[in-house]
């Protein structure tokens, strides 16, 4: 059960934490306790869904391995906008970016989606992001040859 929060940027700086600390300490199972399933997630390039904890698993995966292949120390997390559109439904935007050797950081990474709370717990619904990051854009968008669904990354 998570605590009771003052504002809707609270739960997103919440749990950007908790993703955050899931990525550092490479805890997939801490990651996808944060995911509601399933979960559309999308770039410029397109969106697909994530409909098992296996397809999020690999995600996670694919994307610590991005983060060792380029050094990555940690993260800056922000949320820029948070709304609650019901007591049970928050609408975000944030940005992250990867602090690199020599504490040097990334292109900043813009994402948007939404929050649900199921029973007392807050979890990631949906996130679209737009990055120049061409690894990050290849792990969050859509699979070759897989049906993409273009609403959502148009919206961004």
């Amino acid at each position: 059960m998570d605590p009771d929060f003052a504002s809707a940027e609270d739960v997103s700086e919440y749990v950007l934490e908790i993703t955050r600390t899931a990525y550092l300490e490479r805890d997939a199972e801490l990651f996808c306790s944060r995911f509601q399933l399933p979960q559309l997630v999308g770039t410029f390039k397109g969106n697909r869904v994530l409909e098992t904890p296996n397809q999020l698993k690999s995600v996670f995966w694919d994307m610590c391995n991005i983060f060792t292949n380029q050094g990555v120390l940690d993260f800056k997390r922000k949320t820029l906008a948070a709304s609650f559109k019901n007591p049970n439904y928050i609408q975000r935007t944030f940005v992250t970016q990867y602090i690199l050797p020599g504490f040097a950081l990334s292109d900043e990474i813009f994402g948007h989606g939404y929050l649900v709370r199921e029973n007392n717990v807050w979890l990631i619904a949906e996130s679209t992001y737009a990055t120049k990051i061409e690894s990050v854009a290849r792990v969050l968008g859509p699979r070759e040859n897989a049906v993409q669904d273009q609403s959502v990354s148009a919206s961004m």
